[in-house]
């Protein structure tokens, strides 16, 4: 059996940012005073000066680890950056709970989808910005509507415009949601485009944004055990639904399909019932379910 006890002796490193602090979307204070009542120890950096560059500089306060482990929590950071800050942390004595190869294993669609079989829908993917090919591919997966991403990330905040390509849409409309998808990216745009059909999920309601809100759940895998799964959207109705063993059974050997020791997956209820795997994620970079205590 888990013993979460054996845990206590990690220490966490959150991320901030000194040009938003504290107006961040996700409360990481919060977060660490939370692990600091448990008793584990917490440490920040300048997120700020390791994007820039300085990945010693960033980490400059964190002390000597003498060999612990240093869980990472804070907003998705790309090949380069993990790698530097893997590097960063090395120096300073601790080793990384998730490395870089774990890491990219996760948060990469096209790392993590070969591994999942028929948990998830289809996906079609370019290695660049090229929208002629991601037409192309678009084609093989049949008509619209998709859901449009680069291959970490989707401009879901922009749904119409970035996002979403509805049905009976041609190659011009096709066209325009990629470009404002990579635009709104900007330095951040990972890889290339992944062109997904939209699977018809149980809809709750409308975002004040416009973005459709479903029946979802994110599921958080910890050390390859599935260690709680929550609803994804905090919805009031949301508090009563729980999720049966059954029902997740075939989502937990994704504990032992994927090398991270920590990752989240995202459940969508289809229109017939069932429930299909969304994305993964890296744990450190995702968001705790609302509801969650």
């Amino acid at each position: 059996m888990y013993d979460a006890s054996t845990d206590l002796e990690l220490e966490w490193l959150f991320c901030y940012l000194p040009s938003t602090y504290p107006h961040q979307e996700i409360n990481w204070k919060e977060e660490a005073a939370a692990l600091e009542e448990l008793g584990s120890r917490c440490h920040s950096f300048d997120m700020e000066r390791l994007i820039e560059g300085d990945a010693a500089g960033a980490l400059e306060d964190l002390p000597r680890g003498d060999g612990r482990l240093l869980v990472y929590r804070g907003w998705i950071l790309n090949e380069e950056e993990y790698q530097s800050l893997e590097d960063a942390v090395t120096g300073r004595g601790y080793h990384l709970f998730t490395n870089v190869h774990q890491y990219l294993e996760a948060s990469h669609l096209p790392n993590w989808y070969e591994k999942v079989g028929s948990l998830t829908p289809p996906a079609a993917w370019t290695w660049d910005e090229d929208i002629d090919e991601a037409w192309e591919l678009a084609q093989s997966l049949g008509k619209p509507p998709y859901l449009i991403k680069d291959h970490v990330k989707s401009c879901k905040e922009a749904w119409l415009e970035a996002c979403y390509i509805p049905p009976e849409a041609g190659e011009e409309e096709f066209r325009e949601v990629c470009q404002n998808m990579i635009e709104r990216r900007g330095e951040r745009f990972t890889e290339g485009i992944v062109i997904r059909p939209q699977v018809p999920l149980v809809f709750k309601t409308a975002h004040f944004s416009g973005i459709p809100l479903y029946e979802e759940y994110r599921l958080v895998f910890w050390r390859n055990q599935l260690l709680l799964a929550e609803s994804y959207n905090p919805l009031e109705e949301s508090k009563e639904i729980v999720l049966g063993k059954n029902e997740l059974a075939p989502f937990e050997v994704l504990g032992q399909t994927i090398s991270s020791p920590f990752f989240t997956a995202d459940l969508g209820r289809t229109q017939k019932g069932d429930l299909i795997l969304i994305e993964l994620n890296d744990g450190g970079t995702s968001g705790l379910p609302p509801l969650l205590d």
